[in-house]
C-alpha cells in the first residue's frame, strides 16, 4: 500500500464528499477507487491526474511523486521529472533600478 496514493485519494474524497463521488467523477466504480487505496490495482496515470485535479493538487507533481514509489524500476527517472523548490526562481528576485 503507497501511503502517498492513501493521501491523495483522502484528500479527493474530503474535497469531493464522499468516495462515490470522486469515482463518479472519475467514471469508474467506487469499488476500483477501493482497490487503488488498499493496494489491489494500480492506478493508471490518468487516474492518478484526475485524483490529484479532484484533490485541487498540482497534477504534475503529484503524478511524479507518486510513479515515483509505484514504478519502483524507474523512480530515479520520476524523482528527476519532479520539480524542486520554486517553480519561478525569477518571482522573488530584486528588480535592478535605473
Amino acid at each position: 500500500m503507497n501511503k502517498e496514493l492513501v493521501d491523495l485519494i483522502d484528500r479527493a474524497r474530503w474535497k469531493a464528499g464522499s468516495y462515490k463521488a470522486v469515482a463518479e467523477k472519475m467514471g469508474i466504480t467506487a469499488g476500483r477507487l477501493s482497490d487503488f487505496k488498499h493496494g489491489n490495482r494500480t492506478p493508471s496515470t490518468l487516474n492518478i491526474c484526475q485524483l490529484a485535479d479532484i484533490a485541487e493538487l498540482n497534477v504534475a507533481e503529484t503524478l511524479f511523486q507518486i510513479l515515483e514509489k509505484l514504478d519502483t524500476d524507474h523512480a530515479e527517472l520520476w524523482r528527476i521529472w519532479r520539480p524542486y523548490g520554486d517553480s519561478n526562481p525569477g518571482y522573488r528576485r530584486e528588480r535592478a533600478m535605473s
